[in-house]
């Protein structure tokens, strides 16, 4: 008798594909509230910086880029300037302008909510240079 016969046919062993990327939807998500969140860090870094008379410490966003600042990187302004406009440029030409979304039908909607999108999830990157705060640095 045998105890421990041999599957007549060889089946092979699946295995399943790896995709290492993230989801559209949950990278976008995480990405826009953490840009949220580091928004309102700056403005908070900035009503106690410069909490005189004027703001009477209320807090309040930094303007982005001051061209005619001296002490600001303008390298900077520029690298986050060609993305934006890389991005809002690819809302003209794709078929489906913002990535979380497949609906065609509504593109003209979509690259409206993705003019105004774009600029917010980038806003963070030239606040955090304008602000000359070590803080403002590591968040960047």
């Amino acid at each position: 008798p045998d105890l421990d016969p041999l599957p007549s046919i060889n089946q092979p062993e699946k295995i399943p594909s790896c995709d290492p990327t993230a989801d559209d939807m949950l990278y976008h998500i995480s990405i826009t509230a953490i840009s949220l969140v580091i928004m309102l860090i700056l403005a908070i870094l900035a009503r106690r910086t410069k909490a005189g008379d004027k703001q009477k410490g209320l807090p309040g966003l930094l303007s982005p880029v001051n061209f005619l600042d001296q002490t600001q990187h303008k390298g900077l302004a520029v690298a986050v300037f060609g993305v934006l406009l890389c991005k809002l440029w690819g809302l003209l030409v794709s078929p489906n302008p913002l990535p979380f979304t497949t609906d065609a039908k509504n593109k003209q909607n979509w690259v409206i909510l993705g003019v105004f999108y774009y600029p917010a999830l980038y806003y963070p990157l030239l606040a955090c240079g304008t602000l000359h705060n070590k803080v403002g640095y590591v968040l960047g």
